[in-house]
């Protein structure tokens, strides 16, 4: 236990915590999983604490002790992400599925839906094209679809700079 309340259980090497370990930090989150050099780096499982209970937050790759790699983060709304993780963010192929019961699945750049993706509706609408997050890439040709009655109607194209 540190003098800051947090509590570690696990493997040490050298007097820092390397293997597999569980820490508990003062407010009740909790860490359990891969351990180097003092930081969360490998597989592990991190949970917060809400009221009385522990809900699962994030399980998977971790690296200096970031999300990094592939995981599950799991939204206090209900909200759940599957996928590439990038220094903390959504980044590379990944799937959301929403509380409302929509699924966005596909292209993801610094926690953005950018490049290509499928959005199906709870309702079955599907909207299918290139995503755009126009703060941090350009596009020359932007082109979405939605299928309803189970047919491809192009809803809008443009051209960007």
């Amino acid at each position: 236990a540190w003098k800051s309340g947090k509590i570690y259980n696990g493997d040490w090497n050298h007097d820092k915590r390397q293997g597999f370990g569980t820490q508990t930090w003062p407010n009740g989150n909790k860490y359990e999983g891969d351990w180097y050099q003092n930081k969360r780096h490998g597989k592990g499982t991190f949970w917060v604490k809400e009221g009385a209970r522990l809900r699962k937050q994030y399980t998977g790759d971790w690296l200096d002790n970031l999300r990094d790699g592939v995981g599950i983060f799991y939204y206090k709304s209900g909200h759940k992400y599957e996928g590439e993780w990038r220094q903390n963010t959504r980044h590379g192929r990944g799937k959301m599925v929403y509380a409302t019961g929509d699924v966005y699945e596909g292209d993801w750049v610094e926690d953005k839906r950018s490049g290509l993706g499928v959005l199906t509706m709870a309702n079955g609408d599907r909207y299918e094209g290139h995503w755009l997050n126009v703060y941090h890439s350009l596009c020359i040709d932007f082109h979405m679809f939605i299928w309803t009655g189970g047919n491809k109607i192009q809803i809008y194209k443009s051209k960007l700079v």
